[in-house]
């Protein structure tokens, strides 16, 4: 009887990595065979088929590279056929490469692409500017902003080049208004990666060759107009809410530097974004605020479209601390006509009936810095005969002179009525707000309440604060537990509860 061979463990393994090592040696002998004598270029198709090898990639990087300071992709003739051969080579290496952004390799792929953008923008004269518009740099940039997968890639591409170079940066903002059908969240998502304007002062520095000094085209003036047209770009392709919302949020911190010279260019975006309402608005708040006080913007219509905004919505707004933070700087002026604090403290006031506690919380405090800011509204609190006694003797709503549907904040006769509501609140079910209330039926001499202290306060926050609280005595229970719950104690049938859910199935 024959006896069978064993067969070897990891023959396959050991097959597959003497495979790898031929065709790593193979790669480096093509590379090699091309770099040495110019007869051998038609190795770049042979390089070009083992381009899912990352050392392929690599190779053909240092190939096109030395390439290209050699001057050998520069047409010298209409016929130059070396040329057109070796320029459809790069694109197809190019277009490789920009197809490895939707894969695990695109930061090799960012990377490889921009030694290809140092070789041609390198080139002396107008072939430099010419090789950031056209080619490779514009190839990588469309694929960075129309791959949906490359979120990485673009960071990646913001970190590293747009963050430290001058030249990347100003044509990475030149290259987006002129890309056609690019989503606006991927250009946002690059754009929001950049830094804003640097330091004056800080000396310019180059990834491609160095201009002449008297070429004022990267100059920070055309520096920040370029920027501008590339936001610009932005808010005119009508971009999705949420997108919409993600450049409210950036706002303040990467476009108000860029438009400080030129505020009024983002005043229009801001003021529209603020009169839609909604959560967006909320986003507007702040840039809005910083245009009015930093550059003087001219926002006749902000108490009215700010009036506007208060409903029971904003009290629930996941931005709702931001509001209010912003209500607060902008109501504390003692400049303000009485009417138009008289109506936000009556709208407030109103609102707090039905707000969750840690919207009445801070209501109560605000409503407190208005009057002491405004002494003359005091009667708000200590009308002789007003609305609040004309609730306790159920006469109901029909004898408050205020108009809450009224949207001119200066004709809601808030300042004919008076502030019933919060004496109301002393009823409230929360001990916190009732205890608050009572400081507005005192002397006002204590100081300015920090409403920015109440602007956090949430059902989280006082369920912990309830729990942590020390008791110093146990609660007195009277009851006895049930021992059943939907049966009755005696006869084994349904008790009274029991009945009433059978009859409810039932109907279900």
């Amino acid at each position: 009887m024959a006896v069978e061979k064993r067969k070897r463990v990891g023959g396959e393994e050991k097959a597959n990595k003497k495979i790898a090592r031929d065709d790593e040696s193979r790669i480096l002998l093509l590379e090699e065979r091309i770099l040495q004598s110019g007869d051998h270029l038609k190795d770049i198709e042979e390089l070009q088929k083992l381009l899912p090898s990352t050392l392929a990639a690599i190779s053909l990087c240092r190939v096109f590279c030395r390439l290209i300071s050699n001057d050998r992709l520069i047409k010298r003739s209409p016929d130059d056929e070396e040329f057109k051969w070796l320029n459809t080579q790069l694109q197809t290496y190019v277009k490789t490469l920009s197809q490895w952004l939707s894969g695990p390799d695109q930061t090799a792929a960012v990377t490889l692409l921009m030694r290809i953008v140092c070789a041609e923008t390198s080139q002396p004269g107008k072939r430099s500017d010419h090789a950031w518009r056209t080619k490779t740099f514009h190839a990588l940039l469309s694929a960075l902003l129309t791959t949906p997968s490359a979120s990485n890639a673009r960071i990646d591409f913001a970190e590293k080049y747009v963050d430290k170079y001058t030249d990347v940066q100003f044509y990475t903002f030149l290259a987006i208004p002129a890309l056609p059908k690019i989503p606006p969240t991927h250009a946002i998502e690059l754009l929001t990666s950049t830094p804003s304007p640097s330091n004056p002062s800080r000396p310019p520095t180059w990834f491609g060759s160095t201009p002449n000094p008297n070429n004022k085209t990267h100059h920070p003036k055309n520096l920040t107009k370029i920027a501008q047209a590339a936001w610009l770009s932005i808010f005119r392709s009508n971009p999705p809410v949420q997108t919409h919302k993600s450049i409210l949020k950036s706002t303040p911190t990467h476009l108000l530097p860029w438009f400080s010279s030129r505020p009024e260019l983002l005043s229009d975006f801001l003021t529209t974004t603020f009169s839609t309402g909604g959560s967006a608005a909320l986003l507007a708040l702040q840039s809005i605020y910083t245009l009015i006080t930093t550059h003087n913007l001219d926002y006749p219509d902000l108490y009215t479209h700010l009036y506007s905004l208060l409903d029971e919505g904003v009290l629930h707004s996941k931005h709702r601390g931001q509001f209010l933070t912003f209500l607060e700087k902008v109501m504390m002026s003692t400049h303000l006509p009485v009417g138009i604090v008289a109506s936000f403290a009556k709208r407030l006031g109103r609102l707090a009936l039905m707000a969750p506690p840690g919207a009445a919380v801070w209501i109560v405090p605000f409503v407190y810095n208005l009057i002491k800011k405004h002494p003359r509204l005091g009667f708000l609190l200590h009308r002789a005969r007003h609305a609040a006694h004309l609730i306790w003797q159920g006469e109901g709503f029909r004898e408050d002179p205020f108009l809450p549907e009224e949207r001119d904040v200066m004709k809601t006769r808030a300042i004919e009525s008076s502030l019933w509501e919060l004496w109301a609140l002393r009823a409230h079910w929360h001990p916190n707000v009732a205890t608050l209330v009572s400081v507005l039926g005192q002397q006002f001499t204590k100081q300015e309440f920090r409403v920015g202290d109440f602007g956090g306060v949430g059902y989280q926050s006082l369920v912990e604060g309830e729990l942590a609280r020390e008791v110093r005595r146990e609660v007195a229970v009277e009851g006895v537990i049930p021992k059943r719950i939907v049966t009755a104690e005696e006869g084994g049938g349904l008790n009274e509860l029991g009945g009433l859910l059978k009859e409810a199935m039932e109907v279900i």
